[in-house]
């Protein structure tokens, strides 16, 4: 008998298709949200009890009331030309170049840590060789008796 992946048994591929379906446009509308409403890109509240989870909700469901409002009310023209999916873009573009320039002074203190560790490592082993040499000639003259 050969094990199949559940992902294959029965009506499992249309039910995954479907979730996926939902999943990938929840996806898509939060990302809308969080490209209009700012505040929702720092909604950084840690989940711990009922209290912070109400909260966390109410915060959505504010911008997702005024999202709905704007839209009512707001003239119907082209995404690129609306101020909030620009600003929403080029927030997007400034946090990709700070991350960049993260990574690249990372990698930068990354190498000169390990180039501290390397010399670290260079002195400990001609430490070592020094010793070696010291009981190799301790032995030599120990023998020589």
């Amino acid at each position: 008998m050969i094990n199949r992946p559940e992902k294959a048994v029965g009506d499992n591929p249309t039910h995954n298709y479907h979730v996926s379906k939902v999943r990938v446009g929840s996806e898509h509308c939060v990302g809308f949200l969080k490209g209009r409403w700012s505040s929702l890109k720092g909604l950084r509240v840690a989940i711990t009890n009922q209290k912070s989870l109400q909260y966390a909700s109410f915060w959505i469901i504010a911008c997702i009331h005024l999202h709905t409002f704007a839209m009512k009310h707001e003239t119907v023209g082209s995404i690129n030309s609306d101020k909030f999916y620009k600003d929403g873009k080029k927030y997007q573009r400034e946090c990709r170049k700070r991350e960049r320039r993260w990574r690249r002074a990372r990698r930068r203190d990354v190498a000169r840590n390990e180039e501290e560790l390397d010399k670290g490592d260079d002195i400990a082993l001609l430490e070592g060789k020094l010793k070696r040499e010291e009981l190799k000639e301790a032995m030599m003259v120990y023998l020589d008796q």
